[in-house]
């Protein structure tokens, strides 16, 4: 799809729909932390760890308890073999691949400056939903500052680590930058192949990694495995 700075009939249509789309995304992170921040408790109506959970999808612990341990910051201790545990529960432990990935992307709460800025945001989501819709992929769009001491690039942690909470289910976080494009949309992840043995992927640069330079990586696009 072509996509210019200008809007056009069309260009209005779909932003409509993608639109409605984004709000169903974003309930995903946005409405558990909002509830979560706000209630300062985890709704009664949200799955418990254990066998009695009715679904396999279930999240451990619930996306509002997970987005509030995000939020705090506090340090999780033995998460490998509580997800092994939540895992075994629900009979997915032994699941052959492939293997369950939850790409995360996120926006400021604020609207974009620019004239066509949100109209190039929705254009960008709906690149991300057409990928994750043909690879099977659950995509979770936030817009909320989930630690507002931590803003800008340093905004993807909490919404990383809260989604790795949220989806023990997910053996991988695949965060995407809102202004990243994904242009081969037959590409699929080498997780097997080329990632099997490691935690994170990313680009770099190895010169500047070497040199234990900040600049050495980019983390506008990363695979973190779900482990401690």
């Amino acid at each position: 799809m072509a996509v210019s700075g200008g809007r056009d009939e069309r260009g209005d249509d779909d932003g409509k729909r993608v639109g409605a789309r984004m709000q169903r995304v974003r309930v995903r992170l946005s409405s558990a932390t909002r509830r979560g921040l706000a209630a300062g408790r985890t709704p009664s109506a949200a799955p418990t760890p254990g066998p009695t959970a009715a679904s396999e999808h279930s999240s451990f612990p619930p996306p509002a308890r997970a987005c509030r341990r995000a939020v705090g910051g506090r340090r999780l201790a033995g998460w490998d073999a509580k997800r092994a545990a939540w895992l075994r529960s629900r009979g997915l432990a032994a699941r052959a691949s492939p293997e369950r990935v939850v790409m995360v992307s996120g926006s400021q709460p604020e609207p974009c400056p620019g004239e066509a800025g949100d109209h190039l945001l929705l254009r960008f989501l709906k690149n991300k939903l057409d990928y994750c819709r043909l690879h099977g992929i659950e995509l979770l769009y936030n817009r909320d500052a989930l630690q507002p001491a931590m803003t800008g690039y340093w905004a993807k942690i909490p919404i990383v680590r809260a989604a790795m909470l949220a989806h023990p289910e997910a053996e991988w976080v695949w965060w995407v930058d809102s202004d990243a494009v994904l242009t081969d949309m037959d590409f699929s992840l080498p997780l097997a192949a080329r990632y099997g043995g490691r935690n994170f992927v990313a680009y770099g640069w190895p010169d500047k990694i070497a040199r234990r330079s900040w600049l050495g990586i980019n983390n506008g696009v990363f695979l973190l495995r779900n482990c401690q």
